[in-house]
């Protein structure tokens, strides 16, 4: 078929189909076949994608519908000869099958259908005198809720633009009332704004019951849309970009926020300068909810709209800001950005080949999170426009040699998989001479400071020098090596230490150059824990008496849970901190708490600065129960290092454990805040609250915080977005309301594909389990998604814990009845030790579930035992409680209804002034059999 075919679709056809399909607006032709069409269309009213296809037999629909292979068809229309069928996806996979729908092959695609000239007839005719002032010259174009046409302004003799609303709209007329108020909107917006790339209003007015606007003619009325198929240079495109992002600063100066930027609403003068338009849903930004205008519901294009604004929360000028940078990645590399890209801006990937600068910009800009992004686009525009040096801090310094090594960046990978430095250097000697010459800095000050505590058992606190370093010197090498080499995670193609690292390697000595080649496999897609393994195994053979190799070595160990490696390593160490400390952790990774308890109390006898050893302690003996001791030990951290916020954590598990008393915990916590980032810290008081708000059983603050939380999220960390609406999900389900928790459940899982990967949480199964707890997907789909998300992480490479871990992870966390219980003991591995590195009163307490779900008591109670006389409750919220329930249970089973009672009671004192809490009724009913 060819492309005249799509614009002579008969006009009666597709009038009256959109007419009685609602709010569908046709965005894209994604596949052109014979006899039928498959369109992209998304439905206004709902703010979702939907598929809309269009043939010409009832066999070619049954074809067009064979294609897609998801989707239900949930309406069909046939005009004469034409068949319509809108095709409804699955809420639960709606971004997934949006993706698999863009990526269709687009076989005969000749571009987007032309814009709906062809589905009404045209208001205006050519050679029209419209109220008695303009001359209608001819057809420009069509929106969704009017038409434009080319004019020339007889009162001043000028070419205008006349826009009107369309009339056939709907037959009630509701349409065209809402077209009418966004038409009178724009006016008075439009008429305050004068500004060189806003496009600007003549007149308004209303003739024979037809409302219209007389607007700036820009050139032949092409758009940003067109613009993309042209051969535009990046420069151009940048300079719309630029020109853009002027006008909607300019507008926002002046309290309005436009709410539908997207390449359709930027119109090209014919000197190729941008003008912003269609200010039809602009809002002022006074206005307390920018959603309640003329319309109803979430307003603007799918496509281009902010998380907030597709979720219908409290906007502010920011959505304009996500809408610009998501139109921005569409200018300049020609796709439309998914969850997949926008991901891999966050994490800084190559994202079609934008250089650096672009990329920092659009990925802030395109944050999730509103306080991620610019405060404003005067703020944008700086960094759009500051020049990019990745090594500005240290040309004085280092000279033209870093400069080289930068622009050598691309060759990097390649050097690195092939093995590493061969007998051609980069040309860096006179560069290292000139720096080893210099005074030291502070940042190299710190660096040395930061290698002693490493060796001293310290690590977290080498760590924080070392980062701190960076900090200072963003281009040092050495910090951004040795940070990295020190870290307890490393997220692979996340961590921002590497890039850094390899671009400016020439600084490194050769030992660190081996070392940066060793850690490399560890940060690739998918990474390559045995490659880099080999690697430093190697390197400690070259150099056995380095320091920071043999750290480094140490600390691959632990990280990847290489548990017998990590022995064999102790063991050649020798009595010192480091093999203390390695050993300790091996211990711990195997579950042995003597022994582990044993190395850590031997770590800190023969280094009094053990910081790591002594938390371990500490930790170890909360988790024992042992409370008194776990709060001696976290108060000699203190002692020690009073800067560090998790010693505070430590101390205010143990004295909760202790006391029971959430007003103790509260002024430690608070103390624990002090040490906190300031940018960090609403979040981690938030989350601190809500913990000790949802332990005294008040929910109505529990939610408060919670809210707070939320809004005080800047991270696209997965950690970060997620446990927000976890917890949401959670509380929900507690109380009962499970319509709420469904809708947090939604947003999980239609969310979760943009944020960023961390070591801490898989988003896929997270997601699933979810789903499954609120009741939206049956066992059969749970089972299905968690397989496909563990395959998924296993062929990423990036799941390092135990197999005990991950079997927690996949399959005891997902337990909801008997049945699921079963199955997870029934895939229980034979080394199912969950790392006392990871042990906590949840771990025991979801294990106890399982076992009590699962009618095998005996083991049940124990667990539940050491969960609730545990000193680390406060890790997890509401567990707890929960275990209280269950270990009553449990001993009621086992016939000691005495101790079931006392359990039971526990639970009433707790929570019992929330009367909608499942866990309190269960305890309630179960209270009335007490004698």
């Amino acid at each position: 078929m060819s492309s005249a075919k799509v614009a002579a679709l008969p006009a009666h056809a597709l009038k009256v189909g959109v007419r009685l399909l609602d709010h569908l607006h046709l965005e894209e032709l994604l596949d052109e076949r014979e006899g039928w069409f498959l369109f992209l269309a998304d439905n206004q009213a709902l703010s979702e994608f939907v598929l809309l296809a269009i043939a010409e037999s009832e066999d070619a629909l049954a074809a067009c519908l064979a294609g897609p292979g998801q989707g239900n068809v949930a309406r069909k229309s046939t005009f004469g000869s034409w068949h319509i069928a809108e095709i409804e996806l699955d809420e639960a996979h709606l971004w997934l099958f949006r993706d698999k729908l863009l990526r269709m092959p687009q076989r005969s695609v000749r571009g987007t259908l032309p814009s709906t000239s062809g589905l009404v007839e045209r208001q205006l005719d050519e050679g029209t005198l419209f109220n008695e002032r303009y001359y209608i010259e001819g057809w420009l174009g069509q929106g969704g809720m009017g038409e434009v046409y080319r004019a020339e302004d007889r009162t001043f003799q000028r070419p205008v633009a006349i826009k009107v609303v369309r009339v056939q709209a709907s037959p009630e007329g509701g349409d065209h009332e809402q077209a009418k108020r966004r038409l009178l909107n724009e006016s008075r917006v439009v008429a305050a704004l004068k500004h060189p790339n806003i496009v600007e209003i003549y007149d308004a007015g209303e003739c024979d019951g037809l409302p219209y606007l007389a607007l700036e003619l820009c050139g032949d009325g092409s758009n940003l849309r067109s613009a993309m198929k042209t051969e535009a240079t990046r420069e151009e495109r940048l300079q719309w970009l630029s020109q853009i992002a002027e006008a909607l600063a300019y507008a926002h100066e002046h309290g309005i926020v436009h709410r539908d930027v997207k390449p359709e609403n930027v119109l090209l003068t014919s000197d190729k300068r941008a003008k912003v338009a269609d200010f039809g849903i602009a809002k002022a930004l006074q206005t307390e909810r920018l959603q309640d205008d003329t319309t109803f519901g979430i307003v603007g294009t799918p496509r281009y709209m902010a998380p907030e604004q597709l979720l219908g929360h409290r906007l502010d000028a920011r959505v304009d800001q996500f809408a610009w940078g998501i139109m921005a990645y569409e200018l300049l590399t020609g796709v439309h950005p998914r969850a997949r890209e926008l991901a891999s801006l966050q994490q800084g990937d190559t994202a079609a080949g934008l250089p650096p600068h672009l990329r920092r910009v659009l990925s802030r800009a395109t944050a999730n999170d509103p306080g991620a992004r610019y405060p404003n686009f005067r703020k944008l525009l700086a960094e759009l426009h500051r020049p990019s040096c990745i090594v500005a801090r240290r040309c004085l310094t280092v000279g033209v040699a870093v400069l080289a090594g930068a622009v050598g960046l691309c060759h990097m990978a390649t050097w690195l998989k092939a093995g590493g430095p061969t007998s051609t250097q980069p040309p860096m000697a006179s560069a290292i001479v000139h720096a080893a010459a210099a005074p030291k800095s502070e940042a190299e000050g710190l660096l040395e400071q930061g290698i002693q505590l490493w060796a001293d058992a310290s690590r977290e606190r080498a760590w924080t020098l070392f980062a701190r370093a960076a900090e200072l010197e963003p281009n040092n090498a050495r910090a951004r090596l040795l940070s990295l080499a020190a870290s307890e995670d490393i997220n692979p193609g996340v961590h921002d230490d590497a890039p850094v690292a390899l671009a400016l390697r020439g600084q490194l000595a050769p030992s660190e150059a081996a070392l940066l080649q060793a850690l490399n496999p560890l940060v690739e897609q998918p990474p390559d824990v045995a490659a880099s393994t080999q690697r430093i195994d190697e390197l400690a053979r070259t150099y056995p008496e380095d320091p920071v190799v043999r750290l480094a070595r140490a600390q691959h160990y632990i990280r990847s849970r290489q548990t017998q490696g990590a022995m064999d390593l102790a063991a050649s160490l020798g009595n010192t901190s480091t093999g203390f400390w390695v050993g300790a952790q091996a211990q711990m990774q195997l579950g042995d708490v003597a022994e582990g308890r044993r190395l850590l109390e031997q770590c800190i006898a023969s280094s009094p600065s053990a910081m790591d050893c002594l938390k371990w302690l500490s930790f170890l003996d909360a988790a024992d129960g042992r409370c008194e001791l776990a709060e001696e030990a976290a108060r000699k951290l203190i002692a020690k290092d009073s800067s560090n916020p998790f010693s505070y954590y430590l101390l205010a598990n143990a004295v909760f454990g202790r006391t029971k008393s959430t007003e103790a915990a509260r002024g430690i916590l608070q103390a624990q805040l002090e040490q906190t980032s300031a940018s960090q810290r609403p979040l981690r008081k938030a989350t601190l609250e809500f913990d000790l708000h949802v332990y005294d059983g008040d929910f109505a603050g529990a939610d408060r915080e919670l809210r707070l939380r939320q809004s005080a999220t800047t991270s696209p960390d997965a950690n970060y977005r997620g446990m927000p609406l976890i917890y949401r999900v959670e509380m929900e389900l507690e109380l009962g309301r499970r319509e709420e928790a469904r809708r947090a459940a939604r947003e999980f899982s239609y969310r979760s594909e943009a944020w960023l990967p961390n070591a801490y949480m898989d988003t896929g199964i997270d997601s699933a389990r979810l789903l499954y707890s609120s009741a939206l997907i049956s066992r059969a789909e749970f089972r299905l998604a968690r397989d496909k998300a563990i395959a998924k992480q296993m062929e990423r490479g990036a799941r390092f814990s135990s197999p005990g871990n991950r079997w927690f992870d996949d399959y005891v966390e997902g337990v909801l009845d008997a049945t699921d219980a079963e199955e997870a003991i029934a895939v229980m591995p034979a080394n199912h030790v969950i790392d006392l590195l990871d042990r906590d009163a949840y771990v025991d307490a979801r294990l106890g579930h399982m076992y009590l779900l699962a009618g095998r008591f005996g083991e049940a109670i124990p667990l539940l035992n050491h969960a609730v006389s545990s000193c680390t409750v406060l890790i997890k919220p509401m567990t707890y409680v929960h275990a209280l329930l269950w270990l009553g249970e449990a001993l009621d089973q086992t016939g000691d209804h005495a101790g079931a009672c006392k359990m039971y009671t526990k639970v009433v004192e707790r929570w019992g002034r929330e009367p909608r809490s499942v866990t309190v009724r269960r305890a309630r009913a179960k209270l009335s059999t007490c004698q």
